[in-house]
């Protein structure tokens, strides 16, 4: 007989879980996405969604790995939601960094499905549209052209081909 992925009990004959088992898990994960992403919202405080973490992790067997997963799945939620409208706040920003700092999740972490790229664009082109040049952006080599004196670099898409217009005389 195999033991439960789960609950580390016997599971019966050509079995690797139990169904109570395996429903709890994918319930808890699905708990605590949602749960994460109204922390994100505001609705709920990070403490609470703190305290209520370590008891729905162990309650639905879920690993550190996919506890912190489903923050990141939570995050993104709030994201995709905070970008339905097209604008992202201010406040909305300050709530997701914190949320990020709270949790220790990672520009990487979060950049997975390229959300985290759509939150620094909807925050830059906020920027933009205030008035402000964002001084977001930090670069290790060097560009493939020069800037004139009166212009400024906020955003760089990687991989994309520079082409300039030039009029040839004959």
């Amino acid at each position: 007989m195999a033991l439960c992925l789960f609950c580390g009990t016997s599971a019966g004959w050509f079995r690797t879980q139990h169904p109570a088992c395996k429903t709890a898990h994918e319930r808890g994960r699905v708990d605590l996405q949602k749960l994460a992403r109204r922390a994100v919202s505001g609705e709920v405080s990070f403490d609470t969604l703190q305290q209520q973490l370590t008891a729905m992790a162990v309650r639905s067997y879920l690993t550190p790995a996919q506890t912190q997963h489903a923050l990141m799945r939570g995050w993104e939620a709030a994201v995709n939601a905070f970008l339905e409208d097209g604008v992202l706040s201010r406040e909305d920003e300050a709530q997701l960094v914190a949320f990020c700092e709270r949790f220790a999740l990672t520009q990487a972490d979060l950049n997975h499905r390229e959300t985290y790229a759509r939150f620094v664009k909807a925050a830059v082109l906020r920027e933009v549209i205030e008035g402000h040049i964002p001084q977001r952006i930090e670069l290790d080599g060097s560009l493939p052209f020069n800037f004139h004196k009166t212009e400024q670099l906020i955003w760089v898409f990687p991989d994309t081909h520079y082409y300039e217009g030039s009029i040839r005389s004959f």
